[in-house]
């Protein structure tokens, strides 16, 4: 039997929907912190239970409740802002609580999605491998804890077949975070192309992250261990991809611009601000939105191409295409 985690979320509940299209709705098992999706999914005879993973007895009982020989672990708390015991418990502590049982009930493989923004610095990177060194200061919160469960990952991969997925920017029917957030962002007058508005961006159909994690089911002892990059393969100009979404959303995408040293000295005050007198609230801009924003990052695909033989089935405007008509 197949577990996702984070089912109730947008990249878990495309990762429940498509193995369930190619193995049935027996062979797999959800979990997820949201009722009323569990709900809505229960109704369509899918396996999906309630609990927080950074809970020993909750993910014990759901290795004890189902034969459960394969994980795919989307679960994580995903934000710029948080303190980091929130994010430790949530990235760190649930993943080791998953391979902990996973070794217990004979588990033999595991996919872990993880997050480039690992590679993110502050300067603009270009055709970033998997194995570059990481010589400076993680972003935030979510990145560093990320990277530490990455680590108990790889150990495990000793005790059964583990591999890591790095996408990048997420995109397609059912996203509740780029997308969604851009539009927002225009309806509240908050939308500004920061910088020169050249940066490059990559991004990943969450269509080929499924498929990126349908090859990783079979896929053989040299990819044992191994940390993928996984992206659509057609960089973006950041700022024309959001012209494009913007034009098919029938909205003006002419757009004003900001310098980036305005954007991130108002950032950082936001930041300052939040941090003492709402520590509990996340700010209208971070500085490590503002960053997205303005640098270029792209990422080499080749060891998934070459490993696991990945071909991206999808490209970022077919995604975004696809999220529009979803919405309809």
């Amino acid at each position: 039997m197949i577990l996702i985690t984070g089912a109730t979320g947008f990249i878990g509940g495309r990762m429940l929907e498509a193995f369930i299209e190619k193995y049935g709705a027996d062979a797999v098992v959800g979990t997820g912190r949201n009722p009323s999706v569990i709900a809505a999914w229960q109704q369509k005879g899918v396996t999906i239970v309630g609990g927080d993973l950074s809970d020993a007895a909750f993910v014990a009982s759901v290795f004890q409740q189902f034969p459960i020989k394969t994980v795919i672990h989307v679960a994580a708390k995903s934000s710029p802002w948080g303190s980091y015991e929130s994010f430790y418990q949530s990235n760190v502590v649930a993943t080791r609580h998953l391979l902990e049982q996973a070794q217990t009930h004979g588990v033999t493989r595991l996919v872990y999605i993880s997050t480039p923004s690992i590679y993110f610095n502050y300067t603009n990177r270009f055709n970033v491998k998997e194995d570059e060194p990481i010589d400076y200061p993680f972003v935030n919160h979510y990145t560093s804890t990320k990277y530490e469960a990455e680590l108990l990952v790889r150990a495990y991969a000793k005790h059964f077949f583990t591999v890591i997925f790095r996408p990048r920017a997420l995109v397609g029917r059912g996203d509740t975070v780029i997308i969604p957030r851009v539009l927002h962002a225009y309806h509240t007058q908050r939308l500004r192309i920061v910088g020169d508005g050249k940066n490059m961006a990559d991004f990943t159909s969450v269509a080929n992250l499924c498929h990126a994690a349908m090859l990783a089911m079979e896929a053989g002892e040299p990819c044992n261990g191994q940390i993928f990059n996984i992206t659509d393969g057609e960089p973006q100009v950041l700022w024309d991809f959001i012209r494009f979404l913007l034009q098919k959303k029938g909205l003006n995408d002419q757009l004003k611009r900001v310098p980036y040293p305005l954007a991130y000295g108002v950032a950082w005050l936001q930041e300052r601000f939040n941090t003492w007198f709402k520590p509990e609230v996340e700010p209208a801009l971070t500085c490590y939105g503002i960053g997205i924003l303005t640098y270029s990052l792209t990422m080499d695909i080749s060891k998934a191409r070459d490993l696991l033989g990945y071909q991206p089935l999808m490209n970022p405007r077919e995604s975004l295409l696809e999220f529009i008509a979803a919405e309809k």
